[in-house]
């Protein structure tokens, strides 16, 4: 099935002879798939959606009101159908009155009508990144997605927050956490860093983000990546929200149970429950146990104490001017880092790597440097107790 422009769409389109004559054989033999897909389709079997390009490039069709592509003229790089099924030997053409020309994950979002994500990009001053060289996986939620007031929000963290480095199609996605193109920063001057931010995927049903939003069109592709299409927005999350969406059911359950954090540890004048802390406190670093190394500290359950929870609690979590990552972890396995109770030492060359609680247990660094916008979160298989 061709879709095949007129001599008039090439000067509709900007194409003059000079121009065509520029193009490169890689980039006028692109142009040319583009316009054609596999299969005989006649114009009544045209269903609006996405469909898959020769090009290996994704066209966006729209049947209201005729048959239009890529958003029609009312978009900038779309076309409208002006004489359809055209009889050939070997398919259908279908007569445009522009040329399409391949999209970037930029012009997809415009021509499948995601006006709401367009203007945010527009307005983030984001729309030059995401139409450069890549690739890009971009989540793009849909217009209905989007919250009517964004205030409060750091839009230009959230869109990036929707988008990976690489080209990711959907059946390789595969569940865990992802670093994306968002960051936080942390500190001031030369003592200034910042860390990737994670996002979590599950896909036992789907592909779910976050736990909050589904991925409903998926494998949309341009020249420089591909889009999947989800039905909400992302917003980045604190270590509290991590550790609820990693599952980590049993440090959830503990911080719960646990007595707040006394003012003179948490640096403020009242004392701050430990939800909140690992909500809003800033620059930490955290060693996340898993539910298995919870299962065997505490195989009867977790203590009652409050008080004896927060001791335990209070050994996983560092609070500093930047939170630590993996590779700023201590190579001397005699320095110690103070943590809210007690202190750590580290041996890297472990394998894994191990953290040990000063006069206590150690435990496996299995996973590092989940960012979080307040910090990061390293997981571990034990808990750190003292003796």
């Amino acid at each position: 099935t061709v879709f095949a422009p007129t001599n008039d769409a090439f000067a509709a389109s900007g194409l003059d002879q000079a121009a065509l004559d520029a193009l490169s054989a890689a980039d006028a033999a692109q142009i040319i798939t583009y316009h054609a897909v596999s299969g005989t389709v006649l114009s009544s079997s045209l269903s609006a959606g996405v469909v898959n390009t020769v090009a290996d490039l994704s066209l966006v069709v729209g049947t209201e009101g005729g048959v239009t592509l890529n958003g029609g003229n009312a978009v900038t790089g779309g076309a409208t159908v002006t004489s359809a099924d055209v009889s050939a030997d070997n398919g259908v053409v279908h007569v445009i009155d522009r040329v399409l020309l391949p999209p970037t994950v930029a012009d997809l979002a415009r021509y499948a009508g995601l006006t709401e994500l367009g203007a945010a990009v527009e307005a983030a001053g984001l729309t030059e990144t995401l139409s450069g060289e890549g690739p890009f996986t971009v989540f793009a939620p849909t217009n209905d997605a989007f919250p009517d007031d964004t205030a409060g929000l750091n839009v230009a963290q959230v869109l990036t927050y929707h988008v990976l480095s690489g080209a990711v199609a959907s059946d390789q996605v595969t569940s865990g956490n992802v670093d994306t193109l968002a960051t936080q920063s942390f500190g001031e001057g030369d003592a200034a860093s910042s860390i990737s931010l994670d996002l979590f995927i599950d896909t036992s049903a789907g592909v779910r983000l976050n736990n909050t939003a589904d991925v409903v069109i998926a494998d949309v592709r341009g020249t420089n990546g591909i889009v999947h299409v989800i039905d909400g927005v992302l917003v980045p999350l604190n270590i509290a929200e991590v550790a609820t969406v990693a599952g980590f059911t049993q440090l959830v359950a503990a911080v719960g149970a646990s007595a707040p954090i006394p003012a003179a540890l948490a640096g403020g004048d009242s004392d701050v429950p430990v939800i909140e802390a690992l909500s809003s406190l800033s620059a930490l670093t955290v060693f996340a146990p898993t539910d298995d190394a919870f299962g065997a500290a505490f195989p009867g359950g977790l203590p009652t104490d409050q008080a004896a929870v927060l001791g335990v609690l209070g050994g996983h979590v560092i609070a500093g001017a930047a939170p630590v990552e993996a590779a700023g972890l201590p190579a001397d396995t005699n320095a110690e880092v103070s943590a809210l109770v007690g202190a750590l030492t580290f041996d890297a060359s472990a394998n894994p790597p191990t953290v040990s609680i000063v006069g206590g247990n150690s435990a496996g660094i299995v996973s590092t440097d989940i960012g979080a916008t307040n910090g990061v979160v390293h997981v571990i298989d034990g808990v750190l107790m003292t003796q």
